[in-house]
């Protein structure tokens, strides 16, 4: 890697980690460029060389998370398509990814969970196929349900602060249940 490419590397890791943290304590609408500026320990027209406003930082920083969730989702179906595993490897993810979960999750970004939702629906039919004798459009309604259930119940664990773990098992055998038409 060439010189620049690491420094461009270093000043956007810089930005996004002083995103993260003003996001911590304030929305989206509230994080201006120029406290982010001042966080982040760089210039505006460094900022503006990068990004266009602080929601395009945002959709980088979301669409960053996404991408390693999906290698995250695709590793647990490769590894079989158990309910009870695949949401432990979920879970274990976003546990290990609590700030930029809480900013995906966030009441207030619909486009981002929408994004969420759609990625895991994606993976769900290329990795399961169509359940036995299902509809694609029923079990795409299935998944909805269960995957809206499972972010309200992540939201609801991350405000509050409760770790991950304690309900992982619970959701999975809910989702075992809704599930039982792929089972052979």
């Amino acid at each position: 890697m060439d010189k620049r490419d690491f420094r461009v590397k270093l000043t956007k890791k810089m930005i996004g980690d002083a995103y993260i943290r003003l996001r911590e304590r304030k929305p989206l609408h509230r994080v201006t460029v120029c406290e982010l500026c001042e966080q982040a320990g760089v210039g505006r027209g460094t900022f503006y060389a990068h990004y266009d406003d602080v929601y395009a930082l945002h959709e980088e920083i979301e669409n960053d998370f996404l991408a390693e969730f999906s290698k995250a989702l695709g590793v647990a179906f490769d590894e079989g398509p158990s309910p009870r595993r695949v949401c432990r490897s979920v879970f274990s993810f976003l546990d290990a990814n609590k700030t930029l979960c809480a900013i995906v999750f966030d009441r207030d970004n619909e486009r981002g969970l929408q994004k969420f939702l759609k990625l895991g629906e994606e993976q769900f039919f290329e990795r399961l196929g169509e359940p036995n004798g299902m509809r694609r459009e029923r079990a795409a309604f299935v998944y909805r349900f269960v995957s809206a259930g499972c972010v309200a119940c992540l939201q609801d664990r991350t405000c509050r602060g409760e770790p991950f773990e304690s309900f992982s098992d619970e959701i999975a055998d809910l989702i075992a249940k809704a599930a039982a038409p792929y089972k052979a």
